[in-house]
């Protein structure tokens, strides 16, 4: 018995340690690759920050065709291989399915691009350099689920660090020094990728021989089980990024460019919810499988209050100090439209706010066994959205993709809600919520009356006026600081 809790012990430390390696790894080059983008906002300008956009926002779409849901598959079957010889087999197997597949769908990519009459020879270049970027990201995710099933994260974090500190260096480099077009910033991004994949291909070999292996039984069973995974993300994907795409397609690059900024802020916030959400997703898996509801209801409840916490206080001073803090990051010279890079960013964080909330109920649908039935929710969403895009962006260009983009995610966070009482008929209490809202409405009106001061300063003011708010309103206290904690060690 002994024994036992010491092998338990020792597992539990192993879980947690990696976690924290590789969350420290994920921030940190979250964190690299925004200033980059920061930087890159002053140097290109919208137009050709547009371009960029363009560029990247066109490969994600293949990116996510190519991804096929081939990581969460790759997990799942080599966590229940018995020898490492047939583990060393899948492995082979699923990193040739998905280079032969990444190949197929990028150079379809390059090829569609030549073909669409809105992209100019700077775009289409520029699509045919990223697809070297996708592809070495998609193979280092495959590679990154050999880290996961030895709990070796801390090379996953150390390849990230490294390949985004270059992604700086080199983007600084482009800018300060050589001065050169767009075509060498996506150069530098796709070499990025290059670097990462080489870091963790080599480390790799100490586990398996990794080669290329043709077995197509295995990739008959592989592709069977990823293909409802992978139409669920390419819906999510379609909803998530067609704005930009058809921006670009009735508009001019200076649009998408000034979209682009304020998104990019939406991109680097919302990795929070996906972080938080996954360190108590092995808790809630686990409560739901063991039939525990109770402690099911307590933690999903908790993490609810959590999330609101967060999120609401960032949109009400988003309200506030939107304009200021865009052209801090993007700087007086970017667009003459400089009110709307304002009102885009003050539109798109409240898809932030739906995002922090509709990434818990999206974990949720996973844990309930409800993918394929949420396989019609994505659908729904993708459709009224695209519909959504037709209208409303030939008509109000930046402003109506943002507005689309908002109503997506809060129907599909409805969704999450939905299946949630559906299977277990528990539903939130908006106690917090409430709470953590007036705290924020307070926040905002002191800003709001405050002086423009340098936005960073009214951050840390706004920041600070929250944090007495919501501790006056009991929205959070010493005894939830102790629970929460509780919850996390009896997990």
């Amino acid at each position: 018995m002994l024994d036992l809790q010491l092998i338990f012990m020792s597992l539990t430390r192993q879980v947690a340690q990696n976690t924290i390696i590789q969350a420290i790894g994920k921030i940190g080059g979250t964190a690299l690759g925004a200033i980059a983008a920061f930087f890159l906002f002053r140097y290109l300008g919208d137009y050709h920050y547009g371009e960029y956009t363009t560029i990247m926002v066109y490969m994600q779409i293949f990116g996510i065709l190519i991804d096929l849901g081939l990581f969460i598959v790759m997990i799942k079957n080599i966590s229940e291989t018995r020898t490492h010889e047939e583990t060393n087999k899948l492995v082979n197997n699923i990193f040739t399915f998905r280079l032969v597949t990444g190949l197929g769908f990028l150079i379809t990519a390059i090829i569609i691009s030549w073909f669409i009459p809105s992209y100019n020879l700077i775009i289409r270049w520029g699509i045919a350099i990223a697809s070297i970027d996708y592809l070495f990201l998609t193979l280092s995710q495959i590679l990154m689920a050999v880290y996961q099933k030895h709990m070796a994260m801390g090379r996953v974090a150390i390849a990230e660090i490294i390949s985004k500190l270059f992604l700086f260096g080199s983007t600084l480099s482009v800018i300060y020094i050589f001065k050169t077009s767009l075509l060498t910033v996506v150069m530098a991004v796709a070499l990025t990728a290059v670097i990462n994949f080489s870091i963790l291909y080599l480390g790799a070999l100490k586990y398996y021989r990794v080669r290329l292996a043709f077995d197509f039984d295995v990739w008959k069973k592989i592709f069977g089980q990823s293909w409802p995974m992978a139409l669920s993300i390419s819906l999510n994907m379609l909803y998530f990024k067609a704005d930009t795409l058809m921006l670009g397609w009735f508009k001019p690059q200076t649009d998408v460019g000034i979209y682009g900024a304020a998104y990019k802020i939406l991109e680097v916030i919302i990795t929070l919810p996906a972080m938080f959400v996954g360190l108590v997703m092995p808790v809630l898996t686990r409560s739901f499988a063991n039939h525990d509801m109770e402690k099911f209801k307590k933690v999903f409840q908790r993490s609810f209050d959590a999330l609101c916490l967060i999120v609401l206080p960032m949109i009400a001073g988003t309200m506030v100090v939107a304009k200021p803090l865009m052209l801090l990051l993007a700087g007086d010279k970017f667009t003459v439209e400089k009110d709307a890079l304002g009102i885009c960013l003050q539109i798109l964080i409240w898809a932030v706010g739906f995002i922090f909330i509709g990434t818990l109920t999206g974990y949720l649908i996973v844990i309930l066994n409800k993918q394929k039935a949420a396989i019609k929710a994505y659908g729904f969403v993708a459709a009224t959205a695209l519909i959504g895009y037709f209208i409303f962006i030939p008509r109000y260009s930046y402003y109506g993709a943002a507005a689309v983009t908002v109503y997506s995610e809060a129907v599909m966070m409805l969704f999450g809600f939905y299946y949630l009482y559906k299977v277990t008929k528990i539903f939130p209490q908006f106690n917090i919520f409430f709470r953590a809202a007036f705290a924020s409405l307070i926040m905002a009106f002191v800003l709001w009356i405050l002086p423009s001061w340098n936005v960073l300063i009214l951050i840390g003011i706004g920041m600070a006026v929250y944090a007495l708010s919501i501790y006056f309103f009991k929205g959070i206290s010493k005894q939830d600081i102790l629970e929460i904690t509780s919850l996390k060690n009896n997990g």
